[in-house]
């Protein structure tokens, strides 16, 4: 397989080394005496830090080190993370198919409340929400952002506002509320009309 510079890949390791398991940028293809060259300790930076040592890395290492390339690898989110990794330590060929994803978060400022606990009856509806939407069961957690100073009237005034905007708002959510509300009602004269129908046939318990 041929590497590319400055592409990135997900590397895996052999153990000690898996570890450092990642995705990395590719900068450079050293040889040995090129990373020499570099004053690059390869044993001190690579090696020591997982417990080989210096006889071994001698005896097993060096000699596929000299005649194979090595990596320098930077991390793609912490720059300041760089590898000097052999090649004969890749566990398996390096994937070339990463790329960069948006990690997101649902956040909504809702503004002042008496206490927190008025908004738990809502999370369940968007827990149950979100999960359907996008397969996604991390429950939200509501959270103070900081505390605001208001006159009783100040905030019945906006109590007022949001009962307002509950009443005139019309969404998918509001409509299943209503038809549930009107199907459970439906059902309830049904069934008393069943029980009215039964007692004037005189069927069942008087």
């Amino acid at each position: 397989m041929t590497i590319l510079l400055d592409w990135s890949y997900k590397f895996i390791f052999d153990p000690p080394f898996d570890r450092l398991t990642n995705i990395y940028t590719v900068t450079k293809i050293y040889t040995y005496s090129e990373l020499a060259q570099d004053s690059i300790d390869l044993f001190s930076v690579t090696y020591a830090p997982y417990g080989i040592t210096e006889i071994d890395y001698e005896t097993d290492e060096l000699p596929k080190i000299r005649t194979g390339g090595i990596y320098k690898l930077v991390d793609v989110v912490n720059e300041s993370n760089i590898q000097y990794i052999p090649e004969h330590m890749v566990k398996l060929a390096p994937d070339p198919n990463v790329k960069k994803y948006q990690n997101l978060t649902l956040a909504w400022h809702v503004g002042a409340f008496e206490n927190m606990e008025e908004l738990t009856a809502a999370q369940d509806t968007i827990n149950q929400l979100v999960s359907k939407l996008f397969g996604v069961m991390t429950p939200i957690t509501p959270l103070e952002i900081g505390v605001m100073w208001l006159s009783d009237s100040d905030y019945q005034d906006i109590q007022n506002q949001r009962q307002d905007a509950r009443e005139k708002y019309i969404s998918w959510y509001s409509e299943n509320i209503n038809l549930r509300k009107e199907i459970d009602k439906l059902k309830a004269i049904t069934i008393a009309q069943n029980k009215l129908i039964k007692a004037m046939m005189g069927i069942g318990n008087p």
